[in-house]
């Protein structure tokens, strides 16, 4: 009988030790999943932002480089005012 308790005891160890230790050492926490779908959607906000703007950075260095005093062969901006 006193081995029969011993041997569920060690088991039972065991099986504890394995699961404390698997969910100390996981990779990462499981997060809401709502949170992770917001997070995603504004970071490719802010990437689509950023590609916007260096789209504009190169047309105003394409303008930059293509200006021979005249407007002929300058590209259009948008967010660019007149400055009147």
């Amino acid at each position: 009988m006193v081995s029969l308790i011993y041997t569920i005891l060690c088991i039972a160890c065991l099986c504890l030790g394995f699961f404390c230790g698997y969910r100390i050492n996981s990779p990462k926490p499981i997060q809401n999943p709502i949170t992770s779908i917001k997070e995603k959607i504004e970071t490719k906000k802010v990437e689509e932002a950023n590609k916007e703007q260096i789209e504009e950075l190169n047309k105003i260095l394409d303008n930059i480089n293509n200006y021979d005093g005249t407007p002929q062969g300058q590209k259009e901006l948008r967010n660019v005012g007149t400055g009147l």
